[in-house]
């Protein structure tokens, strides 16, 4: 027997179409068939949401109904038994629709079984049981029947998997990707060639069309998979970089030689939000941020979903130092160079973000970490101290520079002159006679840096030489 592989749903409701036959009144006549209670069968084929074995009325290889009488008295049929096989030339279901039962008045149970069989092999069975009460003429009679049993083992051929999405009031993902495992002691195993970016039927030429209810269902397909047990995952992106999940669905997947297929309805997903970026430059003329230019490399993210986490990259602008990112308002006309550092987002945001990357130029970036002295350090003699940066001088921006002496015994210090306008970075002294021997010390504060970097000098009298 070939079996159709159509993909059809697993759940089945069945119903009787109601005809009319009657019994003569009595008298050993001939039955008057608008009176004789019967039975007629007919299928409704309903779609499951699990993966399942699919089929049809028409594959199903075997029907077996069986019924008792409930209130049995003196009626002449009290149970009922018959089974439908599909034969060379006709299937099961057109067998059982087109046969008619005859049973007795009162109420019954009855029970329907569905198998489909290859050989040996029962690839799917359902069964569905009811109650009626069964007046004179034709009677219907409605099952729903549910899968019992399915052949996933190894012996069952193989089939095609089919699942489609279908987006109810959900906000529907700029990238759908889908993934097909297999699952064994809780280790799922990716089944490899199964990772497809799904796309609508509809699609354009690039595989994708972005529309806000699409016409048609995504279609998820793997064809000829051996039969088993697989998990069908699907992660749901707000972006064309499939970088922002907006949410992930998985689905239960049982196949054999019938093949498999569902269909998933999704309501809802995760909003996505923006992230705009902005860059800010220590010393420029205005206090407002602006729209991060196309100088700077940034490979940060521009949109995030509360399932997102993740830590800012540096970004790089060729000539500055990247300082930090600060949050800061969408309408902000000005910063606070002052507001903490932000890393990163955090999970379970949610709203739109507004980052500005803080820029120092490279000069004024680099820290010095020593100071020079030129000079005689004697009084009436000049002294020079240079602020360095290894073996260079400092080309950045010097806020204030201090000179002061301390007392060898005393340990008091005594500041001797501070320069706060046209700063460079070397500053020159003429030793006092008020700080003869004493230690002179300087000190250079970067305007960019909350940190101060000095050096000292012991002065001499002139009359020491």
């Amino acid at each position: 027997m070939k079996i159709n592989r159509f993909l059809f749903a697993v759940v089945f409701t069945f119903s009787i179409l109601l005809f009319s036959c009657r019994f003569n009144d009595s008298n050993n006549s001939e039955p008057n068939k608008e009176s004789t209670p019967t039975i007629k069968l007919s299928v409704n084929q309903d779609q499951s949401r699990t993966a399942w074995p699919a089929m049809n009325v028409n594959i199903i290889t075997t029907y077996s109904l069986t019924g008792t009488l409930l209130n049995a008295s003196d009626q002449t049929v009290t149970s009922i038994s018959k089974t439908w096989n599909s034969t060379g030339t006709s299937p099961a279901y057109e067998l059982m629709t087109a046969d008619e039962l005859v049973v007795s008045l009162g109420t019954w149970s009855f029970t329907l079984l569905a198998y489909v069989k290859e050989g040996d092999i029962t690839l799917a069975s359902y069964s569905g049981t009811t109650e009626i009460e069964i007046s004179g003429g034709q009677n219907s009679l409605s099952f729903n029947l549910k899968l019992q049993q399915v052949d996933v083992s190894s012996g069952a051929g193989s089939g095609n998997l089919t699942i489609k999405l279908n987006f109810g009031a959900a906000n529907v993902a700029k990238k759908i990707k889908a993934h097909l495992f297999t699952e064994n002691e809780n280790e799922r195993t990716l089944v490899a060639g199964s990772t497809k970016v799904l796309q609508t039927a509809d699609a354009n030429s690039d595989g994708f069309i972005d529309v806000t209810t699409p016409s048609v269902p995504y279609i998820y397909s793997v064809p000829d998979l051996p039969a088993g047990s697989y998990i069908a995952q699907f992660e749901f992106y707000g972006d064309e970089q499939m970088e922002v999940l907006l949410g992930s669905y998985v689905e239960a997947v049982n196949i054999n030689l019938l093949g498999a297929v569902s269909t998933i309805t999704l309501n809802k997903l995760d909003s996505s939000y923006a992230i705009s970026y902005y860059e800010y430059i220590l010393g420029q003329t205005s206090n407002s941020p602006v729209a991060i230019s196309s100088n700077v490399t940034n490979s940060n993210p521009v949109s995030y979903t509360r399932h997102s986490e993740f830590n800012f990259e540096v970004p790089v602008k060729a000539g500055y130092t990247f300082w930090k990112w600060i949050q800061i308002g969408q309408n902000d006309t000005a910063i606070a160079i002052t507001s903490p550092a932000v890393n990163g987002i955090a999970k379970k945001s949610i709203g739109n973000r507004y980052y500005c990357a803080i820029f120092i130029p490279e000069e004024d970036a680099a820290q010095i970490d020593s100071v020079a002295f030129t000079g005689t350090a004697k009084v009436g003699h000049t002294l020079t101290a240079t602020a360095k940066v290894g073996d260079s001088d400092f080309e950045g921006t010097v806020e204030k520079i201090v000179w002061s002496a301390v007392d060898a015994e005393s340990g008091e210090e005594t500041v001797i002159k501070t320069v706060t306008e046209n700063c460079e970075s070397s500053d020159s002294y003429i030793v006092e006679p008020v700080f003869a021997e004493k230690t002179i010390k300087v000190q250079f504060v970067q305007k960019y840096h909350i940190q101060k970097t000095g050096n000292s000098i012991t002065s001499v009298a002139s009359t020491e030489g």
